[in-house]
């Protein structure tokens, strides 16, 4: 079974999708729904059913949204809303074994690829941590100039 990654990001407005199984090609597919009027919720159901329309064959996906993985395993009701969605997604996993799990934020190859970490620093946990490492050390070192900088024009 293949284990793909979906996510939909508010503040960007971009879905991704980020297949497990492909380390070595690096593939992963971002799309931006800025100019159409979808919510977040949206965005994510429209990930999965562009993951479940691109990838064929057996399919684990994994979205950091609770709800909407509640929603298409049958432990949570369908809104009136979002039953489109949910229709066309039902209908895509027939005939073949499709699995929904929620996966933790950090851990959503998705949401890393869309936080600006490319593949190989997210399969590469070193790598990531690093860069963390560098973001926070040129904050602090931003916060430090702002505040010299701050002290100067006072005097």
């Amino acid at each position: 079974m293949k284990r793909v990654y979906v996510d939909a990001s508010d503040k960007r407005k971009l879905i991704t999708i980020v297949p497990e199984w492909d380390k070595k090609a690096r593939w992963a597919s971002t799309i931006a729904y800025g100019k159409y009027k979808i919510k977040t919720h949206e965005a994510e159901y429209l990930a999965i059913i562009f993951g479940l329309e691109e990838i064929q064959g057996d399919l684990e996906i994994v979205s950091d949204n609770q709800g909407i993985v509640k929603v298409l395993n049958g432990l949570s009701r369908v809104t009136k809303e979002t039953r489109p969605y949910f229709q066309k997604i039902r209908k895509l996993s027939e005939n073949r074994l499709v699995r929904f799990t929620h996966g933790r934020k950090d851990f959503n190859e998705a949401g890393l690829k869309q936080e600006g970490y490319s593949l190989l620093e997210i399969r590469n946990p070193k790598l990531r941590e690093m860069k963390r490492e560098l973001k926070a050390n040129t904050k602090r070192k931003t916060l430090r100039y702002m505040q010299r900088t701050k002290r100067k024009d006072s005097l």
